[in-house]
């Protein structure tokens, strides 16, 4: 078995930039996303501002919740590593490809 050793990392595009690395399904998240950092903050007023910091932590956490879905099926099934076709432990797997501490 091969192990996961590579700690290049591919970013994801920052707004306005075409994404190679985004796995299939993450389009339209990425083009919020994008949408959201390219957003002129000083056009908001006060409650939209405060409306938008709640909204964006209530959709954060959801989208935590589906990350650590994912990432329960991956270490799981043992697929570390899968999407450069090799083996890797998970904790490595994660330290390399997302940039992860030890901690």
């Amino acid at each position: 078995m091969e192990t996961y050793t590579n700690s290049r990392v591919e970013p994801v595009a920052g707004p306005g930039e075409a994404s190679a690395t985004l796995p299939a399904g993450l389009e339209a998240l990425a083009a919020a996303v994008a949408e959201l950092a390219g957003d002129d903050l000083g056009d908001l007023g006060d409650v939209s501002l405060a409306e938008q910091v709640v909204g964006v932590r209530r959709l954060l956490d959801q989208a935590e919740a589906g990350w650590l879905r994912l990432l329960a099926a991956a270490d799981a099934r043992g697929a570390g590593g899968a999407e450069r076709g090799v083996a890797a432990p998970t904790a490595g797997w994660l330290r390399a490809g997302c940039r992860m501490s030890p901690a």
